[in-house]
């Protein structure tokens, strides 16, 4: 690769506007605002992924886990115009949870927004290799709607 593509990925990549999704959401009456995870919020959330409990396919064994999961990132992810955060609260946890088909949709592009999909991948072939009971290293799904 040359320098001049580098630099010109770069720069992209520093695009304020590569940061903010606009996902439109009809039953809610327009569009929803997704943010890119920031360092300290993706860490966290990376953090909380050992909690569920998923299979060799990375689908979740128990509905309310996948749930959990999605409340968890969209509450990191939502936001208002200002770009600050619009569902980290207890009322905007029950909202979400109220809707687990708009929850599920709009966890597909906040993972794809903050390239969470590679990273799950990952975590989960290197919890696997480090496992006694992994038996193989078979391709790992990262959808958690299954």
């Amino acid at each position: 690769m040359g320098l001049a593509n580098l630099m010109a990925i770069l720069q992209q990549a520093q695009d304020p506007k590569h940061d903010y999704r606009d996902v439109p959401v009809p039953e809610w009456g327009g569009d929803v605002r997704l943010r890119r995870l920031d360092a300290d919020d993706w860490l966290e959330f990376v953090d909380r992924l050992g909690q569920y409990d998923v299979d060799e396919s990375g689908n979740f064994k128990r509905r309310s886990e996948m749930l959990s999961f999605g409340v968890d990132l969209l509450a990191r992810s939502i936001v208002d115009e200002a770009g600050e955060l619009a569902m980290d609260s207890e009322g905007g946890r029950k909202m979400l949870r109220q809707h687990p088909f708009i929850l599920m949709r709009l966890v597909k592009e906040a993972m794809d927004l903050s390239s969470l999909a590679a990273d799950v991948d990952e975590m989960i072939e290197g919890a696997k290799k480090k496992s006694p009971t992994a038996d193989s290293a078979s391709s790992v799904s990262s959808s958690p709607s299954g």
